[in-house]
């Protein structure tokens, strides 16, 4: 070896004998080294730049960068649009397209701002707050206010949700009116064109029903009916979101459902979810509710259910469906509710396929003839009364066997064992994301008017709304502080890639869907209300906050196409932990210490500790290894 050397320049002795070490040595040192430092070694020579590509490296700094557990971390499936994925695409996916860049900060709103929804095309996006206006802007750089509307002037005390209809030319607002223990609300429909249009208000009771759109030209609302000081009625109605003129005979307002609610319960947060399933998978999950005994939360005054577990389609028979069926579309009805307290713990599903609007009204009996007939009942209930008769009997509601021919029945229902406070649907709506904060394990609610304690730490679990299952995923980090009382809202969104919700720790966290693994977060000054990610460019984030203000996050990306210099734009944090105990090539280090406290898992503030970077810490010559690696001659 000495003689092979002896006629190398002395500079160029450690070049020689880097160049030949095995690769696999190469691409293990290299997992030493940040990533900005594997790209500048990759431009050294190809021998370098062959070793910064191997697929482990990648694995291994995602795991390490990312925090996640390498037993379960695993690649998507490869898509006919993306192909086959890879551990260096994921990183590259991630550094590229995750919101970091803070572009906008909007304090027009006087108040509290609660909600955020953006419309379908990603050209507008509305926010609601308790200064009682509802805001529309343009979602381009810069953020402008294109409409505004002051709804205190129909008795609003302040406006708390909005949504756009399919095809972005129309926006429900809801809002709660004046009073200090008001439950009723309103429901405000507007057009989305220059003029900004009222065309109809709808009564909303209760107001935290929110209301949703049944397609693009009618609105669910709802009606709460106590029926006694522990039972009620939840009353859908289905309104047209504008004032019929052509003929009185148009239907412009019908009932759908009539659902009965025990134990102070009641409908709230009404969701349409309608995508394209196998059938298979609809009927096992039909067969395996019946198998189990599953039965609607609401089919008895103070019945308690428990969640179904149900089993995949063809899981015991063998069978690959996609080859023998065709998939049907689908419709359901989703909100929360409860059974065993008065605070949302539960989701009901109501299937919509045989629902049918109707499009034109009965003439039905006259003026005249209705008040004849109001004055005979009246009549015969005095001729009663003077006879000594019995008058005919009021129903006993809580008799349900009696009374349930009266109500509706809900499909499925899913105790998610937990307070419910906010939930959406993934872009295809075939899953349901729930913001949750559990209850203690096993405890037992004896008075419906007191519910369990719940935990600070908040658990978003997702549900499979065609089999009405759980899948395995759990995403956490957030955290909440108000008690059963005082608990409000934390709206959460879901985009192809990514999920957000808001917490009440001031910051908003976003996570990977894939991964599961927590990636950012964007600081507020108090409670961050809702998040909504633009449906055009997931890379556009809006969270919005008690702090008064409206802040528009864009990706690295996003920054480039819209030629947005960032480098003095203010960035989100990187939500990132280095976990203790092993070292960097385990690449399965130990996570924060989790404790036990009465039943609840609790985050424990001493193991919380946090290295906060920008989502973009990297640099360009990673860029240029991520999108297409140089090879450099020695």
């Amino acid at each position: 070896m000495e003689g092979r050397d002896a006629h190398l320049p002395a500079h160029d002795e450690p070049c020689s004998r880097w160049a030949y070490m095995p690769q696999e040595l190469l691409a293990q040192i290299f997992s030493h080294l940040e990533v900005d430092c594997i790209g500048q070694a990759a431009q050294v020579c190809r021998v370098w730049a062959s070793a910064a590509l191997d697929t482990f490296l990648w694995k291994h700094k995602f795991i390490q960068d990312f925090d996640l557990d390498p037993s379960t971390c695993h690649l998507p499936k490869a898509t006919k649009s993306s192909g086959q994925p890879s551990w260096r695409g994921e990183y590259r996916r991630i550094v590229e397209t995750t919101p970091c860049y803070m572009t906008d900060e909007l304090t027009d709103h006087g108040h509290q701002v609660l909600h955020v929804s953006f419309s379908h095309n990603g050209q507008y996006f509305a926010t609601c707050s308790k200064d009682g206006y509802v805001l529309l802007w343009d979602s381009g750089h810069p953020v402008r206010i294109r409409h505004y509307r002051d709804m205190r002037v129909f008795s609003w005390k302040y406006t708390q949700f909005s949504e756009f209809n399919a095809t972005d030319t129309l926006l429900l607002v809801s809002g709660v009116h004046f009073g200090q223990h008001s439950v009723t609300g309103e429901i405000a429909v507007f057009t989305v064109d220059d003029e900004f249009e009222l065309q109809c208000r709808i009564n909303n009771k209760p107001y935290d029903i929110f209301g949703t759109w049944f397609n693009q030209e009618y609105v669910i609302s709802g009606e709460l009916i106590w029926l006694n000081t522990m039972l009620s009625e939840s009353k859908l109605w289905l309104n047209k979101a504008h004032q019929e003129t052509t003929s009185e005979h148009i239907a412009i307002v019908q009932p759908m459902f009539r659902f009965f609610n025990g134990n102070v319960s009641f409908c709230r947060m009404l969701r349409i979810a309608e995508f394209s399933v196998l059938p298979s998978l609809l009927r096992d999950s039909v067969a395996a509710a019946a198998d189990c005994g599953a039965t609607p939360p609401m089919d008895g005054p103070a019945g308690q259910r428990e969640e179904c577990r149900t089993t995949p389609a063809g899981a015991d028979r063998g069978l690959t469906p996609a080859r023998q069926e065709v998939k049907e579309r689908v419709k359901y009805l989703l909100f929360t509710t409860g059974s065993k307290t008065y605070t949302p713990h539960q989701i009901g599903f109501k299937r919509l396929d045989g629902f049918r609007i109707r499009t034109r009204l009965e003439p039905g009996p006259s003026l005249r003839e209705r008040v004849e007939l109001r004055r005979r009942a009246e009549q015969l209930h005095q001729e009663l009364l003077a006879a000594g008769q019995p008058l005919p009997d009021q129903p006993d509601w809580n008799d349900w066997e009696a009374v349930k021919h009266q109500f509706d029945t809900v499909d499925h229902v899913i105790d998610l064992h937990g307070h419910i406070i906010g939930m959406c649907l993934s872009p295809n709506q075939r899953y349901l994301y729930v913001n949750t904060r559990p209850w203690p394990d096993n405890y037992v609610i004896e008075n419906p008017l007191h519910p369990p304690p719940i935990a600070r730490e908040i658990d978003m679990h997702v549900i499979d709304v065609a089999t009405k299952k759980r899948i395995g995923k759990t995403y956490r980090a957030h955290k909440a502080y108000t008690c059963n009382e005082g608990c409000f809202f934390l709206f959460v969104d879901v985009a192809k890639q990514f999920v957000a919700s808001g917490a009440e720790d001031k910051r908003a966290y976003l996570w990977d869907r894939h991964h599961t693994a927590c990636l950012s977060k964007y600081p507020h000054d108090d409670v961050v209300n809702a998040v909504a990610f633009s449906p055009a460019d997931p890379g556009v984030l809006v969270t919005v906050s008690d702090d008064c203000t409206v802040k528009v996050w864009r990706s690295r990306l996003n920054c480039q196409r819209l030629g947005i210099d960032t480098a003095e734009l203010p960035r989100c944090e990187r939500h990132r932990r280095r976990r203790r105990g092993r070292s960097c090539g385990g690449c399965a280090q130990e996570r924060a210490r989790v404790e036990p406290v009465d039943g609840i898992r609790l985050m424990d503030d001493t193991a919380d500790a946090e290295v906060r970077h920008s989502t973009t810490g990297v640099s360009q010559h990673v860029m240029d290894l991520i999108s297409q690696p140089r090879s450099v001659r020695c």
